[in-house]
């Protein structure tokens, strides 16, 4: 009986280290498709990008890296030759963002693209995504250089001016939230003169 229930032993020992090196192989197939995206052959090449994320995530589906590369990707190439947004790279910015987020709800690169995807439709609501990322990680100057930009374009302008100063330690971080400012404030002045010529008979 003894002799039984150690074969069975080394049976489950067997199984378990295939297992094991079925999830490495599995995994590190994911990783070299996820480095090829990052620094190969594919970088710039959004399609490629794409397709070999939807290979990775079938492979290994627990890589949130990869969908941090196919969303990017999709994202800042939305574009077509004529500069008209396409569809179809916002939709799969979106489900990579979304695939990621389940991965891990704490990746600042997804946060950024959640909410960079919600902006154009929906500021407010962008705001509020970036308020409770910030509450979390608030010591990252830049962080609040984009809260100060998102409360400048909304014309929130005490909120901007209050996380202004909270970037006073840091010149570099403090000049650029402040362009933000400044741009947002012009864009109202200029706004508000055209539209006094506009009424001037």
């Amino acid at each position: 009986m003894q002799r039984v229930a150690t074969i069975l032993a080394g049976f489950a020992l067997v199984a378990l280290g295939l297992l094991g090196v079925v999830h490495g192989l599995r995994a590190g197939i994911a990783h070299s498709l996820d480095f090829a995206c990052r620094y190969g052959v594919w970088v710039g090449q959004p399609d490629r990008i794409l397709a070999a994320a939807e290979r990775a995530h079938r492979v290994y589906p627990h890589n949130y890296l990869i969908c941090i590369v196919a969303g990017e990707s999709a994202y800042y190439d939305r574009y077509d030759a004529g500069g008209q947004v396409r569809a179809d790279r916002l939709a799969a910015a979106a489900a990579w963002c979304a695939r990621g987020l389940v991965l891990n709800p704490l990746a600042s690169q997804l946060r950024m693209l959640d909410m960079r995807l919600t902006e154009p439709h929906a500021l407010s609501s962008a705001i509020r995504k970036w308020e409770a990322y910030v509450d979390w990680e608030c010591w990252e100057p830049h962080n609040h250089v984009v809260l100060v930009e998102l409360y400048s374009k909304a014309g929130r302008y005490p909120e901007a001016l209050e996380s202004l100063a909270l970037l006073e330690p840091d010149p570099a971080s403090h000049a650029r939230a402040r362009r933000h400012i400044e741009q947002a404030w012009r864009g109202e002045m200029d706004a508000m003169q055209a539209l006094q010529h506009a009424a001037t008979p």
